[in-house]
């Protein structure tokens, strides 16, 4: 090849290169154009990112502070029941409830639901009652869970119960007032004319017990009459400071002719010296109740009452036990009850004028079981305040 030839393919090898230098720059700068409008639909696609992170997080952020701040216990499960969430009034609700188990109260409650896709229901667990609603929580078709709603209604079913109770006061008040005040004024008459009988018939043997039993008979009736007209009236304690070991000393003055005659050993505790009472009205309160327990005690072995009076701050609370043999649960819920009792011979009146009472005085009463045995009634109030 002369040197010609060389030259002429030198300059088409040159040619060709410049030509895919000129390509390369077109395709470098097409690529360079590419990149800057990549990098601003990445920018653009960041922001938008960021924007939809921050409305999630706030979004999330919302639905925690709800969640947290709900009064309503709320509980979610897996298929396998195994708890996934739950929210501060849950763990309040259940002291045992944990993340991923469940535990104590909440798990007999919880396990024994319907397994219907969304219900409401009402428990008892054991004199505690629940509201629980629930749902199944799903992934398209698919079932991922199931959410429970709970809301204690302890405190609207005792609401109910008492409202149910002063309906049945108002209603059978009406009536036993107008009675009482019919029997009262012959039955003092009675008392009076039985009175001078026992005394002219004293030591005439058994024509002395009959008046005596005739003048302790009209007293039974007139301690009737007393928690009737109680009953049926609008009770508006006095309230003033009252010496707790004279104003009991007072109550033994009466009471004490029938315990010793019933063999019952009394004890008192007061750690409370002085409390804010109607004393005339508290007396009746005090006086139900150790009759009830003195015919409770009735045929028991060695029958005991003891009575504490202690001071918890502004509360004051008292405490009478008898070791007799207890009250069944069936009863104790309706005790309070006018005109309910298990006596061959009671009224049914005793606990419901104490009931009435004691929440004129702005207090509480309930009864318990007595640790060994026996009943413990208390009766709570605060010093100083009344309805």
């Amino acid at each position: 090849m002369d040197e010609g030839e060389q030259l002429e393919l030198l300059k088409e090898a040159f040619g060709r290169f410049v030509q895919a230098s000129d390509e390369l720059k077109v395709s470098y700068d097409a690529l360079k154009a590419r990149a800057v409008t990549l990098e601003r639909e990445l920018r653009d696609v960041n922001v938008r990112l960021n924007k939809s992170l921050g409305e999630t997080q706030r979004l999330s952020s919302y639905l925690g502070d709800l969640l947290n701040s709900m009064s309503t216990a709320i509980v979610v499960v897996d298929p396998s029941f195994k708890v996934t969430l739950v929210n501060p009034a849950s763990m309040k609700l259940f002291p045992g409830l944990r993340k991923g188990r469940l535990l104590a109260k909440a798990a007999p409650l919880l396990e024994r639901l319907p397994e219907d896709e969304t219900w409401e229901k009402e428990f008892d667990e054991g004199g505690r009652f629940f509201l629980v609603s629930s749902g199944l929580i799903r992934n398209g078709k698919r079932a991922i869970g199931r959410f429970f709603l709970l809301k204690e209604t302890t405190a609207l079913k005792e609401m109910e119960a008492e409202l149910n109770r002063s309906r049945q006061l108002t209603a059978m008040g009406e009536m036993a007032a107008e009675l009482a005040h019919e029997i009262r004024n012959p039955l003092g008459s009675i008392e009076l004319y039985a009175s001078m009988l026992e005394e002219d018939l004293e030591g005439r043997g058994m024509h002395s017990d009959y008046a005596k039993a005739i003048r302790e008979e009209i007293q039974r009736l007139n301690n009737l009459v007393t928690n009737t007209l109680l009953f049926t009236r609008q009770v508006e304690p006095l309230r003033r400071a009252v010496d707790v070991k004279r104003f009991l000393e007072r109550i033994f003055q009466l009471f004490r002719p029938l315990w010793e005659m019933a063999g019952v050993e009394v004890s008192t505790r007061v750690e409370r010296e002085s409390t804010s009472i109607d004393p005339d009205l508290f007396e009746r309160v005090i006086l139900n109740l150790l009759l009830n327990s003195l015919e409770a005690l009735r045929g028991r072995a060695t029958p005991r009452i003891a009575i504490k009076v202690e001071g918890r701050g502004e509360e004051t609370l008292w405490t009478l036990d008898d070791n007799g043999p207890g009250i069944p649960e069936e009863v104790k819920k309706k005790i309070f009850n006018p005109f309910f009792t298990t006596k061959s011979r009671g009224s049914g009146l005793g606990l419901s004028v104490c009931y009435r009472i004691v929440r004129a005085h702005g207090g509480k009463i309930r009864v318990e079981e007595r640790a060994g045995g026996g009943t413990s009634v208390l009766v709570e109030y605060k010093e100083g305040s009344g309805d």
